[in-house]
């Protein structure tokens, strides 16, 4: 597959639209067992190195309370400070990894996605500077990598793996590992969501 070297000019419009179709069907697969569902937001952020658009993912600490020593996007819980779902993912991601907000332009939303046990976690995409600098916290944040849009849109990358959910074998998304990196479960889902859009 070519490296991706432009963002489509619609984009936005895209993602609306496939968050539009796609929703409902999301919404009635996945059942949060609770009534206390925790209201959250990740950046899906894309930069351009190399020749190509990439995006940027953070390797969790084991310090962090969940999803320890995993992969995953900038992101974390709703504070009643924040204004919308953009303005958590941009204060979380400051907090993990230092990102300045006048770095991040903003272009649309995901589909809202269920995420075991009690996330409700709206998914907001993003391009970045390429000059972005990062100071990852500590406790949270072993280090950021990124991976081609090119190789993340292509089905030989991934593969679904059972995980044992409740005493039950449920497949779930994994790509295959990039540099030593495994991407899987939701963040898995998200960029393969993207890269599909993008191309």
């Amino acid at each position: 597959m070519n490296p991706v070297t432009h963002i489509p000019s619609d984009l936005a419009e895209r993602l609306a639209e496939y968050a539009r179709e796609k929703q409902h069907k999301l919404d009635s697969r996945i059942m949060l067992d609770t009534d206390q569902v925790v209201q959250a937001a990740v950046l899906v952020p894309l930069i351009f190195k190399e020749g190509e658009w990439h995006l940027l993912f953070e390797h969790r600490t084991e310090k962090v309370g969940t999803h320890k020593d995993e992969v995953s996007f900038p992101g974390g819980a709703f504070e009643a400070a924040d204004s919308s779902p953009e303005a958590t993912a941009l204060r979380e991601a400051e907090e993990e990894i230092g990102l300045l907000p006048q770095n991040v332009h903003i272009i649309g939303r995901l589909p809202v996605m269920k995420m075991f046990p009690f996330f409700q976690v709206t998914p907001v995409v993003a391009w970045l500077e390429p000059n972005s600098s990062f100071c990852l916290s500590q406790d949270e944040v072993s280090r950021t990598f990124t991976i081609p849009l090119s190789w993340l849109g292509q089905p030989e990358n991934w593969h679904n793996q059972p995980i044992l959910h409740d005493g039950v074998e449920v497949p779930v998304l994994h790509y295959y590992p990039y540099k030593g990196e495994v991407v899987w479960g939701a963040t898995a889902y998200l960029a393969r969501m993207l890269a599909g859009l993008i191309y």
